[in-house]
């Protein structure tokens, strides 16, 4: 493989921002991809210079932020990214649900509901099928937290009903690990098979970051009823 710090080079920062860009889909779901801080380098590198796939490539950067704990880093990721992007550029999109996952982190669900609406908006005049999913799933649980459980629902079945037909596994153990979490005091048997989908699916693409979450639901679910597997 290509050393990141190979590309950063004098004159090749133009392949660097395109490879963080082409890689900002995989690398989400791997929390430890080296992608996510090699794309944050080359973003500082790429100050005052605006390459169409800047944008895709600041939210690559700011996936990495967030994912470490760095919030403040997160949303200036995403403002400077925003800058570069205008209304409707490849990668405002995922910029706009990146502003959301960070407002969900600090507990401000208005912002994080509207955040992801608008990315939602974005993917869908971009026929982005997969964005769309991640956005619809982010504001069902978002609404579910808010105690919408009715819409939350809704954005979950439509989240599925896009999700299944694309074949990503991706995506569908994310839509898969919604519905099983909104189902998790109601129909706690549902929520099983839900997130058991949910984790065989995440596990075939190494998707360590829809994995560990929908780990965790399903070892609270297990805690909950007194049945936690062994180890």
């Amino acid at each position: 493989p290509v050393a990141p710090g190979g590309l950063l080079g004098p004159g090749a920062l133009d392949g660097a921002v395109r490879l963080s860009a082409a890689l900002c889909w995989s690398a989400r779901w791997r929390p430890d991809s080296v992608v996510l801080p090699w794309a944050a380098e080359t973003v500082e590198r790429a100050r005052g210079w605006d390459p169409p796939l800047l944008p895709l490539a600041h939210a690559a950067a700011a996936v990495g932020a967030w994912q470490r704990g760095d919030l403040a880093a997160a949303d200036e990721l995403v403002d400077r990214g925003l800058e570069a992007a205008g209304p409707s550029s490849q990668g405002a999109a995922q910029l706009w649900e990146c502003r959301g996952d960070v407002a969900l982190f600090r507990g401000d669900l208005d912002t994080a509901m509207a955040s992801y609406a608008e990315g939602r908006a974005l993917a869908q005049a971009e026929d982005d099928d997969l964005e769309v999913v991640v956005n619809l799933v982010s504001e069902a649980l978002t609404r579910f937290y808010q105690g919408d459980a009715e819409t939350a629902a809704e954005r979950s079945e439509q989240a599925l009903d896009i999700a299944v037909p694309t074949g990503n596994p991706s995506v569908m153990a994310m839509a898969y690990y919604a519905a099983g979490e909104l189902r998790l005091e109601a129909d706690p048997e549902a929520a099983r098979l839900l997130l058991d989908r949910s984790l065989e699916l995440a596990e075939q693409v190494d998707a360590r970051f829809v994995f560990g979450i929908a780990g965790l639901s399903a070892a609270t679910m297990h805690a909950r009823s007194g049945s936690v597997p062994r180890a």
